[in-house]
């Protein structure tokens, strides 16, 4: 029998989230404290990350979209006021949020890629973004200028 490690490389994010949802309560338990999440927040994280993994492989406009189905926000980003992320109204997500989640769990799976991570996204923005209608485009994400400032640079 392979490894975990070795099947999950073959398997889709949608056969992940799969597998993660048919698993028993006790397991379930384990996989989401290493992401310090409860099980009533991580279904609709799992549900959004795929779909935004399915728009980006298929070439999807993610820019100034929205992400059906808005997870209820864990309680972790809640600390970082990630509601302000959200589009209430619509009742859908922005890219800054799932920016975060990501974030979150890729600091709980490899520390060292997420700075990485936040470094390349924090210069994509600038690069987009240096326009005078910063204020704009930033918006248009779910970003304001002031956590631009103090969570990128």
């Amino acid at each position: 029998m392979p490894y975990i490690w070795m099947m999950m490389q073959v398997l889709s994010f949608g056969e992940v989230v799969t597998i993660v949802n048919n698993l028993k309560p006790e397991y379930v338990q384990l996989f989401l404290a290493h992401f310090n999440l409860r099980s009533n927040e991580a279904r609709g994280i799992f549900v959004s990350l795929n779909k935004l993994r399915n728009a980006c492989a298929h070439h999807n406009r993610i820019w100034n979209n929205k992400i059906d189905e808005c997870p209820k926000i864990p309680r972790i980003l809640a600390l970082k006021n990630a509601e302000q992320w959200v589009d209430k109204i619509n009742d859908k997500q922005t890219l800054a949020l799932m920016y975060f989640i990501l974030l979150h769990m890729l600091e709980a799976l490899h520390p060292s890629k997420s700075i990485k991570f936040k470094q390349d996204f924090s210069l994509w923005v600038q690069q987009l973004c240096n326009t005078p209608q910063r204020r704009h485009y930033l918006a248009r994400i779910g970003f304001s200028e002031a956590v631009l400032t103090g969570l990128f640079v």
